[in-house]
């Protein structure tokens, strides 16, 4: 019978997201696989509390591939997650940040592809659309946390498996100002749209 694989779903405390790229249809293709991702910054008691969290799962995993691996030592084993720094490269002191991703697609069976949706809710639970989610927005992330040992990499792997978005920042162009006294060009010297910069799955929120 084939070993089971590791699996823990955890979902973050409510954070900061950075870098995201977690609109449906719009994964991050520059580097190979195109992939959905999100990091996300974690402080203060809540951030420790899922620290512990973790460190628990961490010597799970750890007990789950040495049966295989009698040689490992779990401090051999990586994981996404490391201090948050400040905008000087500065570690914070009970910050973290975590590093999640999937595959924009599934492979199936028959060699074809499958989308991976990632589920998106606003606080309410109800399900986002086609929003654009930029850094600086706040909210969860929720994670299917598994473990692997190759040649390249033994540890923890964090799969994104959704998001709750609390406090959304979305934009760019004209959104990156505010209104301001002055100059104000008329008709013949606008545009008539604002220009924009480019830039098996239970979740419980």
């Amino acid at each position: 019978m084939a070993k089971n694989q590791f699996r823990k779903n955890v979902v973050t405390p409510i954070g900061v997201l950075s870098y995201p790229w977690i609109t449906q249809g719009k994964p991050d293709n520059r580097f190979g696989t195109p992939k959905y991702k999100t990091n996300i910054v974690i402080s203060g008691a809540a951030a420790a509390d899922f620290m512990t969290q973790l460190e628990a799962i961490k010597q799970d995993a750890f007990e789950y591939l040495k049966v295989d691996n009698p040689g490992l030592t779990i401090d051999k084993l990586r994981w996404p997650v490391e201090p948050a720094k400040d905008a000087d490269g500065n570690e914070v002191m009970g910050s973290y940040l975590i590093k999640t991703k999937a595959n924009a697609f599934f492979r199936n069976a028959d060699g074809t592809e499958s989308p991976n949706e990632i589920i998106v809710v606003d606080a309410e639970k109800n399900r986002m659309h086609g929003v654009e989610v930029w850094s600086g927005s706040k909210g969860k992330v929720a994670i299917q946390i598994g473990a692997i040992v190759t040649n390249i990499y033994s540890g923890l792997v964090f799969r994104l498996s959704g998001v709750q978005v609390t406090d959304l920042v979305t934009g760019g162009g004209t959104d990156l100002f505010n209104k301001e006294d002055g100059f104000v060009a008329d008709e013949t010297m606008t545009e008539k749209e604002s220009v924009v910069a480019d830039e098996d799955q239970i979740v419980h929120f």
